[in-house]
């Protein structure tokens, strides 16, 4: 995917058009790498096929890229910045248990240990697999195998 990014012309068009859109400054990443994996006009490899809306009834739809808190919901740190939840160490029980591969939105400056208690939770289920051959007993990878993308994709 990586080298996909940095060649394909599609790519290298879709970047330089977000990075021209100064109102998207703040999320390229975020729209560049979900443009590219979710059109399979695109062809990037290991692109999904089939792209569903997330909906609760149908885990096979979840959107796994990032996990957020919007407002209005609960925020358990009563920290928000456009409309986001900051992340605090309430948060980390039950960020250890989302399936998501990123969190949005830690700030260096607000309760930073709980991005440190994030970071040695993590570091410890890889040492782990290191140390004894096998994942967390609390990973769950027939999650992602279920997922359409998973059974569809390029």
């Amino acid at each position: 995917m990586v080298q996909f990014a940095l060649t394909n012309n599609y790519a290298k068009e879709i970047l330089a058009a977000l990075r021209s859109e100064s109102k998207q400054k703040l999320c390229q990443d975020e729209m560049f790498f979900s443009t590219i994996n979710y059109n399979p006009h695109f062809k990037a490899p290991g692109g999904c096929l089939v792209a569903k809306n997330p909906n609760d009834s149908d885990p096979r739809s979840a959107f796994v890229a990032r996990y957020v808190d919007w407002y209005p919901k609960p925020c358990l740190s009563k920290l928000c910045q456009r409309e986001v939840c900051i992340m605090g160490v309430r948060n980390i029980p039950k960020l250890t248990e989302r399936y998501e591969f990123f969190v949005n939105k830690f700030l260096p400056d607000f309760e930073p240990v709980a991005y440190d208690c994030l970071e040695w939770w993590l570091f410890r289920k890889i040492r782990d697999e290191r140390d004894f051959g096998r994942t967390a007993t609390s990973f769950n990878a027939s999650f992602y195998g279920d997922l359409y993308c998973s059974s569809n994709h390029l």
